[in-house]
């Protein structure tokens, strides 16, 4: 937190595998401000603890539409909500589990949402999946 009130505007974990790093990469060349889902999460219990929250309502519940994803996390979402598989979603992509994790944490992130249960769910509401 300390690097971000110094002016830092992005943070890269050293652990990131090639695929992870290379879909970053991606977002940053196309405007976005990518966050590790785990940094993600810690930026805002530092943001509450801090109190700069306070007064801003947070919602759980999103009115993002589903329109904001990459057209990869909406396939990667979709293949999810009809039950498949991580390990069968490599496959299908030829990436990683790990990347394949990763896409759902960023969609989870982006959605609001707090697991991939919840995010299922709120794609099935939207009609993503029949």
């Amino acid at each position: 937190m300390t690097n971000c009130r110094i002016g830092a505007s992005d943070y890269l974990l050293k652990s990131l595998d090639a695929d992870v790093l290379y879909e970053i990469l991606t977002q940053y060349e196309r405007g976005e401000s990518p966050v590790s889902p785990g940094l993600a999460n810690k930026l805002l219990q530092e943001l509450e603890n801090t109190h700069v929250l306070e007064g801003i309502s947070i919602h759980k519940e999103t009115d993002v539409k589903i329109d904001s994803l990459s057209e990869r996390q909406k396939n990667v979402l979709v293949l999810v909500a009809k039950g498949m598989k991580y390990k069968d979603i490599v496959i299908t992509f030829g990436v990683t589990e790990r990347t394949i994790k990763y896409y759902m944490e960023m969609i989870i992130n982006k959605q609001h949402m707090k697991n991939r249960k919840q995010e299922v769910k709120y794609a099935i509401q939207k009609g993503i999946v029949d």
